[in-house]
């Protein structure tokens, strides 16, 4: 075993308990999704509009619509 191996294992050993999966990372943050929903509420807007402006996908607005947020 080398030292580089021997630190490299002490790392990992260290961080561990505090690295977690939390999957893919949200295209909006959640002041964005709260305001795309107030806009889609408002009626002023389509979907196809707000996919627009937010450069995001018409899924991606109508997922984030049917989470509610």
């Amino acid at each position: 075993m080398t030292l580089s191996h021997i630190t490299g294992t002490i790392l990992i050993s260290l961080t561990a308990p505090y690295t977690y999966l939390r999957g893919k990372q949200p295209k909006l943050s959640d002041k964005q999704q709260k305001e795309l929903c107030r806009m889609h509420g408002s009626g002023e807007y389509s979907i196809s509009d707000l996919a627009e402006l937010f450069s995001v996908s018409r899924p991606t607005v109508y997922r984030t619509l049917s989470r509610g947020k």
